[in-house]
């Protein structure tokens, strides 16, 4: 399993654990960030990549900080920036290892 699929693998279940908390099925949930309930289903899952502007409209449905869904900036020894290097453009990698650096 790749890196990014980890991360959203551990993002969807943060989620999923957010949305049974709340008491919300993934139908009522997508209803509210508008997506469908496959789409819930398949970001809870990890297999569906989620934009940022989701993850915010997720976050703010079920009152939770949007730092409560992410993962740790370290998994083992290297930056996410660098375990995501193979995976990112390298535009995509200069802005994502600024931000790990500021």
């Amino acid at each position: 399993m790749s890196f990014a699929n980890r991360i959203y693998g551990l993002l969807g279940k943060q989620i999923r654990a957010a949305r049974q908390e709340a008491g919300l099925t993934q139908d009522e949930l997508a209803q509210k960030v508008g997506l469908t309930r496959t789409s819930i289903t398949n970001i809870e899952q990890g297999q569906q990549r989620i934009h940022i502007h989701t993850l915010y409209k997720i976050a703010q449905v079920l009152n939770k900080p949007i730092a409560d869904f992410m993962p740790p900036v370290e998994f083992g020894q290297t930056s996410i920036a660098d375990q995501l290097k193979g995976e990112l453009s390298p535009d995509e990698y200069g802005q994502l290892s600024d931000i790990f650096d500021e």
